[in-house]
């Protein structure tokens, strides 16, 4: 029977953990979610969101493209895409290949050799001028190979030039997304001396297609490699608690890659961490910071904004007040039950009641009770898993409440039940019984005194509760 009851305890975690509603996205600067895996994909294949969205995993609280993720497969569709392209251009040449061999055979490509006849005589009459022939042959390329030095020459002295010109042009190229002032400032960077000021850095904030570009400027002429850490602000963040990124950047003649973002990302303000992934060529130790930006992302800072993240806000502080409301009442629930369980004890043990009937009419009305308890802890914990709990923490002692409340009562029912059959209580028993009893009763008050102290703790600007 309790293998039984194991086994359907995994089964319902396991379908927990299938089922977790752990998937959120911002679409259209509205907060949707959260979902499941199978209905993530769903809405994949409705185009409702793209590769380029980013989507927040509330297991982690952590933010990923959808292109990362394997559940959606877009890796795999574009192999399948290049092994078809890959596949159809085998085919081309090999059909190309064929109508040359075709047309060889055919004898379009062939043509006869002239048989040379040489006749003896012939051949010492014209001896003399081929020898004339060979010498002027000779002239000649000595007359070219002195062409080409001159030509070398003149294409070394101008090779600077144009080296210069083309950097410059492919400079200009990966600027272009900047205008004029911000190409300006961007060059007035890279141009400064890295011995003289040390590594300077300047982050460009751009909008393309629907996309958010960060692009990043420097004067690290050497080709180096940092990490990018995007940070957002928890009380800027608009439909979001937090959002982060980490990624690579390598540098080429001081610019590097645009990082972008596309618009799914929270709206508000994010810091732009950059430090040293492979620094060696300019003598900086891996890990070290070396600049740090406050940016704002995906919209404007203004009044709009402000009452985005007020009614945000306050939708968040409502639903936290909420949860602390609910998790009272249960405290209630639970204490109500244990007090009536101790006292009939009590009543039964002193009275010395040998009558069991008065006994299990509340513990039987326990029972059912209990069940229910198991039930509300198991969904709590799912919507743990799925990040829709504020206060995880008391989420956690309820659990450990409801097991020390279980095995309370269960002892309670054993020793009574002994009690009637012997009518004999022991020192042991008595003292196990007090000591399980302040277990329990410790634990309730913890968790009361907790749900008050967070009731009178200010919420954070985001509207996530304060944490000791």
């Amino acid at each position: 029977m309790e293998i039984n009851q194991e086994n359907q305890v995994l089964k319902s975690k396991n379908k927990i953990l299938d089922h977790a509603k752990k998937w959120c996205f911002i679409k259209e600067d509205f907060f949707h979610g959260p979902f499941t895996d199978q209905e993530m994909i769903d809405l994949f294949l409705k185009e409702k969101i793209q590769d380029s969205d980013y989507v927040l995993n509330k297991l982690n609280e952590s933010w990923y493209l959808v292109s990362e993720l394997d559940i959606f497969k877009a890796e795999f569709i574009r192999q399948q895409v290049e092994k078809q392209k890959k596949k159809e251009l085998e085919i081309f040449e090999k059909n190309i290949a064929q109508k040359v061999t075709e047309q060889v055979v055919k004898g379009d490509f062939f043509w006869e050799p002239v048989a040379e006849k040489k006749d003896d005589l012939t051949s010492r009459e014209i001896l003399n001028p081929k020898i004339e022939v060979e010498n002027k042959k000779i002239v000649k390329q000595l007359s070219r190979n002195g062409y080409v030095f001159i030509a070398v020459l003149a294409f070394a002295a101008v090779l600077p030039y144009f080296f210069q010109r083309f950097s410059e042009t492919h400079q200009n190229k990966k600027l272009a997304l900047l205008n004029q002032g911000q190409m300006v400032l961007a060059k007035s960077v890279m141009d400064k001396s890295y011995d003289k000021y040390g590594a300077s850095i300047k982050i460009f904030v751009l909008e393309q297609n629907n996309n958010i570009i960060l692009q990043v400027v420097s004067n690290l002429k050497s080709n180096v490699e940092l990490t990018a850490k995007i940070e957002g602000q928890s009380q800027t963040l608009v439909g979001a608690f937090n959002f982060n990124r980490s990624l690579k950047l390598i540098s080429d003649s001081g610019l590097f890659q645009p990082i972008t973002l596309n618009r799914s990302i929270p709206k508000g303000e994010y810091k732009i961490t950059l430090s040293c992934f492979d620094c060696r060529k300019i003598d900086l130790e891996s890990g070290k910071e070396i600049s740090s930006d406050i940016l704002f992302l995906n919209g404007v800072k203004d009044k709009v904004y402000d009452r985005e993240l007020a009614k945000y806000h306050q939708i968040v502080r409502t639903k936290a007040r909420e949860e602390l409301n609910y998790f009272k009442q249960v405290m209630s629930l639970f204490q109500e039950q244990m007090d009536i369980l101790s006292l009939r004890f009590n009543n039964n043990i002193k009275q010395q009641i040998t009558v069991s009937k008065y006994w299990d009419r509340y513990y039987s009305a326990w029972q059912p009770l209990s069940l229910q308890f198991d039930s509300e802890m198991e969904r709590l914990k799912s919507e743990v898993i799925s990040g829709e709990v504020f206060y995880d923490d008391i989420v956690a002692d309820l659990q450990n409440l409801n097991y020390l409340a279980k095995e309370y009562s269960t002892y309670l029912d054993v020793t009574v039940r002994d009690f009637f059959r012997s009518q004999l209580y022991s020192t042991e028993a008595s003292k196990k019984t007090d000591r399980m009893k302040d277990l329990t009763y410790k634990k309730i008050n913890s968790i009361v005194e907790r749900i008050n102290a967070y009731e009178k703790m200010p919420l954070t600007s985001n509207g996530m509760p304060q944490k000791n």
